[in-house]
């Protein structure tokens, strides 16, 4: 009866044990068994498989107080005596090895050389089953012989032993449950942390095209809500043009597992837009039910502007007579256009990969100019110049170039891209313009020395009465007046005698009589005063031009 009792006990600790309390359960279960079998020391050992293979691990030990003495086990049997046990278990889990002296057991024993080798005087091992299979086992062992146990005491214990496997198993399954659901969970939220990434519109239809889930993280993009399609058919909701479209995407998925994708437009609340549409084939959910569809459809709007976008300035800059090159980050040439190779004699193919100044920079390209390019590149800066580039057989041209970064729509450094104009015949005319300017002062310092060395005063005024040129002796005439380029006769203070008829004779009558000039004599300096008119003799000389000479007393 105390056996009995004792039994109750251990197993309804078993039981009532929460599964947090599992292991605490287990050691009080050794400890009593161990006492009541008077050993010194006990262990629980579970077999197992993990990857593929069976193991043993030794989860719990006890070791009695009153007992010093340490045998094999220690905290945990050795594995060679594991081994043994696991042995003759996996062949017949519902025997238990009682041996009471092993001293005593025959030679032919095989496990009697290694128990006595460990120190080990008795044992007595309970298998633990669970689902009708050898789970472990609960190993008892003492230093000394002790006394036999009947066979009711033995089935006890070995129902204690069963117990605590069945409760492992339960705490393995709830540990299994448990890993799958923190499984299924975290798979569940890298699904929806997923879904919510992707910018598509998901739909979910069965067998019959009836709307079952819709996920977006932009309702703004749907035709309809959410609420408003769920349970219905496209036939109920959609456009002819879409129901036929999807009608079709599932015939094809029904038959390919997949369709699309399939570019389409739709009004939305933000205006028409462009999606695409792909659609695929979903397994059945019970065995019973028919597969479903699961339709994903992309918002490519803007990317089909950028597109069209970029095709028409693919197109421009190809026709354009500017030399049009981008390059990458690393400066490395992706694209030319038609000008470029034209210009240049370099195709496509052949510059490809490298970078600009290896195939455009001569020696007399400007080093300045080189160094304040590539240092605006270098810092993303825009940067125009003037720069003296040359063609691929070595022939100089100058051009006009414009470089800018290219960024993308997130603001990232993407390349660059340049733009040149052939400034070679500018370049040339400038240089001309300037040899001209450089002759034509020449001979106007040639005219002035000339002029300066007369020896009688003289001066020439344009149509409009304004000095042109004029030698000293003409500005010593008015001593009291400033006479420079650009001033009028007849502001001039001095008087001279018969001005006015000089005029009327070389301009006309309408200078005679205006009172510009102070009626006068000579003076005692000049003999005479000569006034010539000079011919338009061509486009660039008026007919009024006119002129003095001062011939010297």
């Amino acid at each position: 009866m105390q056996n009995h009792a004792l039994v109750i006990e251990l197993l309804s600790d078993l039981i009532r044990a929460p599964l947090c309390q599992t292991d605490a359960a287990i050691d009080r279960v050794l400890s009593r068994l161990g006492a009541f079998c008077d050993m010194d020391q006990a262990c629980l050992v579970r077999l197992r498989h993990k990857d593929g293979s069976a193991c043993a691990d030794t989860t719990h030990a006890w070791r009695s107080p009153q007992n010093t003495a340490r045998t094999a086990m220690g905290d945990v049997l050795l594995p060679q005596i594991i081994d043994a046990l696991r042995t003759r278990f996996v062949a017949d889990c519902d025997t238990v090895i009682d041996m009471l002296d092993v001293s005593a057991l025959p030679a032919t024993v095989p496990e009697k050389k290694l128990f006595s080798a460990y120190g080990i005087g008795a044992l007595l091992a309970l298998p633990m089953q669970a689902g009708g299979r050898c789970t472990g086992f609960i190993g008892f062992t003492a230093s000394s012989s002790r006394q036999p146990f009947d066979g009711a005491e033995v089935q006890l214990l070995k129902t204690v032993a069963d117990a605590v496997g069945n409760l492992l198993a339960r705490v393995d399954a709830e540990s299994e449950i448990a890993r799958t659901r923190d499984s299924l969970a975290a798979a569940r939220n890298r699904l929806q942390a997923t879904l919510d990434a992707l910018p598509d519109l998901i739909l979910e239809v069965d067998a019959e095209g009836r709307y079952r889930s819709v996920h977006t993280r932009d309702p703004g993009q749907m035709m309809l809500s959410p609420e408003a399609l769920i349970g219905h058919t496209d036939e109920e909701l959609m456009p002819p043009d879409i129901v036929a479209l999807n009608r079709q995407a599932m015939a094809e998925a029904r038959l390919k597992g997949r369709s699309g994708p399939h570019p389409f437009d739709i009004d939305t609340p933000r205006g028409r837009r462009r999606y695409v549409l792909t659609v695929t084939t979903r397994a059945a959910n019970k065995s019973d039910e028919k597969p479903g569809y699961v339709f994903i459809a992309r918002d490519m709007t803007e990317e089909w502007r950028l597109q069209r976008e970029t095709e028409r300035l693919s197109l421009i800059a190809r026709h354009m007579t500017n030399l049009v090159l981008i390059a990458d980050t690393e400066q490395r040439i992706e694209w030319v256009n038609p000008a470029f190779e034209a210009r240049t004699g370099w195709l496509l193919e052949d510059v490809r990969g490298r970078h600009p100044q290896e195939i455009s920079r001569g020696p007399e390209t400007d080093s300045t100019t080189k160094m304040r390019i590539d240092t605006a590149l270098a810092a993303l800066e825009p940067v125009r110049d003037e720069i003296l580039n040359y063609t691929r057989d070595g022939t100089p041209y100058w051009v006009d170039v414009q470089v800018y970064p290219l960024l993308g729509s997130d603001g990232a450094h993407v390349g660059y891209v340049s733009v040149e104009t052939d400034i070679t015949e500018r370049k040339r005319q400038d240089a001309a313009l300037e040899r001209l300017a450089h002759d034509a002062n020449e001979a106007r310092a040639r005219l002035e020395m000339a002029v300066e060395a007369l020896p009688d005063a003289f001066a020439y005024y344009d149509a409009e009465n304004h000095l042109v040129l004029c030698n000293q002796r003409h500005r010593d005439l008015y001593p009291n007046a400033e006479v420079s380029t650009g001033a009028r006769l007849n502001d001039l203070s001095e008087s001279i005698a018969g001005i006015d008829a000089a005029m009327t004779y070389c301009l006309g009558p309408q200078f005679a009589g205006q009172g510009a000039y102070t009626k006068g004599s000579i003076g005692v300096n000049y003999a005479c005063l000569e006034i010539g008119r000079i011919p338009a003799a061509a486009a660039s000389i008026a007919r009024g031009v006119w002129c003095f000479g001062m011939t010297a007393s």
